[in-house]
């Protein structure tokens, strides 16, 4: 491998993405400088941002000597889809004089310095794209993406789209877009708001479909565009009295700070097929202590009779409440953010005796996928009994075999005769009591499939 200052060029074969792209033109993106680990010059330090754009790029070979940052060269390349970078390093001529200066004086060689190995690494992590570059045998410096801002969303949610950076396209299945890329989308019944990419929007990427949440959300929620509102049809007067009752609460989960409390929502009452929730939502804070659960809006939905539901979020709030912006401060305390998290439900009919949930109406409401999850069953809703006079059969496979000489714990479970037998007596069965013929086990099942 040959270094030529000023005159000449020589490429670097680079080595070591760890996610490829689809395209090179995914790595484009602007890269904050980050840090450096080396000592003395000539390691180059990552004083300044990295640019990529259509796969180029160019890394300024930056150095610090008596405190004055200074560019001694560039290395210069197109990064391949693979992460794959050939590079070209250009130093400039003649180079700085203080900076030959410095070398000379330290005995430090200028020509070590030209035939340094060189590689530049272009990787793909959780948090964040970063490019990374080693020369010599202790020189690193690494330049990675500002994430964390391409997600961030407007201040106060409100922005405006008829001009300027936001005055974006409405988002189109059949576009690929570049990481900082803006798109609005228009839902019934909601504003349009803006959203921005943040990595991966391959065509057909939903802006308002969320990925896996290991995985990088390719798309963030920016603001809602000021004045631009898309008309939503009202909810029909009635619905199907099919699904007509009263349910409880079951199973709830929750994981944003958007889900509705629980408190107000223990009770689902359906009359002509219609009903209302409110929406509250929690003031708990990290010391232990919180305020009156702070209302926001309302959930109204129409069953249809094959218990589809057509849902109706309304958010009567103008500001976010202080007892909720005391406790959200990650800048998306606000009510345009609020208004992103969107409910889907369903009702269903559990039948049959062999049915493993048991037997009657239910409900499952959830918000954006997964964020928030209530589980409704009716009053009339009968869990499962497993009982063995319906039918139902024990899998002994993963219990072993009743042994005689044996002593069973209160709670052990062992198979005998073609059933399942607890132990049930404290401390323990006595060895040499068979199961099904002493009252110290109790009968479990009968062992087989259903």
């Amino acid at each position: 491998m040959r270094w030529r200052a000023a005159s000449g060029v020589v490429v670097v074969c680079v080595l070591g993405a760890v996610v490829a792209a689809d395209d090179a033109t995914s790595w484009d993106r602007t890269y904050k400088h980050g840090g450096a680990n080396g000592g003395f010059p000539p390691c180059p330090e990552a004083l300044g941002d990295v640019t990529v754009t259509n796969g180029k790029f160019s890394i300024p070979w930056d150095v610090t000597v008596h405190e004055r940052p200074m560019t001694i060269g560039h290395i210069e390349g197109t990064v391949r889809p693979s992460g794959l970078a050939p590079s070209t390093v250009v130093f400039a001529s003649p180079l700085p004089r203080a900076f030959v200066q410095v070398m000379q004086d330290d005995n430090e060689s200028i020509d070590d310095m030209l035939h340094a190995k060189v590689k530049v690494s272009f990787e793909s992590h959780h948090d964040g794209r970063e490019i990374r570059v080693f020369t010599g045998e202790s020189c690193e410096a690494w330049w990675q993406e500002d994430r964390a801002g391409l997600s961030a969303p407007a201040a106060g949610g409100t922005v405006h789209c008829d001009s300027g950076a936001y005055a974006a396209a409405l988002w189109s299945t059949k576009q690929a877009y570049r990481s900082g890329d803006y798109a609005r989308v228009a839902v019934p019944g909601d504003p349009t708001r803006v959203y921005r990419c943040v990595d991966g929007c391959k065509p057909g990427v939903d802006p308002l479909v969320k990925v896996e949440v290991h995985e990088v959300q390719p798309w963030a929620f920016i603001g809602e565009c000021a004045g631009q509102t898309t008309p939503a049809p009202p909810l029909a007067a009635t619905g199907s009295p099919k699904w007509d009752g009263t349910y409880g609460l079951g199973i709830m989960a929750s994981q944003d700070w958007r889900c509705p409390t629980t408190a107000t929502l223990q009770k689902l009452v359906v009359s002509k097929g219609r009903f209302s929730l409110p929406w509250n939502l929690s003031t708990d804070r990290s010391d232990g202590g919180k305020y009156d659960d702070a209302t926001v809006g309302k959930i109204d939905g129409v069953v249809a009779a094959d218990g589809k539901v057509t849902l109706r979020a309304t958010v009567t709030i103008d500001e976010m409440p202080p007892e909720v912006t005391e406790i959200v401060r990650d800048g998306t305390a606000t009510v345009a953010y609020l208004r992103t998290l969107k409910p889907t439900m369903t009702f269903a009919l559990d039948s049959g005796a062999m049915n493993p949930s048991g037997q009657g109406r239910k409900a499952r409401l959830t918000f954006n996928d997964d964020a928030c999850e209530l589980n409704y069953q009716a009053s009339e809703y009968k869990n499962q009994q497993f009982k063995e006079s319906d039918g139902w059969k024990v899998d002994c496979y993963s219990y072993e075999s009743w042994k005689g000489d044996a002593t069973y714990n209160d709670g052990d479970q062992a198979s005998v005769g073609g059933g399942l037998y607890r132990c049930a007596v404290s401390p323990h069965c006595r060895a040499g009591t068979r199961p099904g013929r002493s009252d110290q086990w109790k009968r479990v099942g009968r062992c087989g499939s259903r």
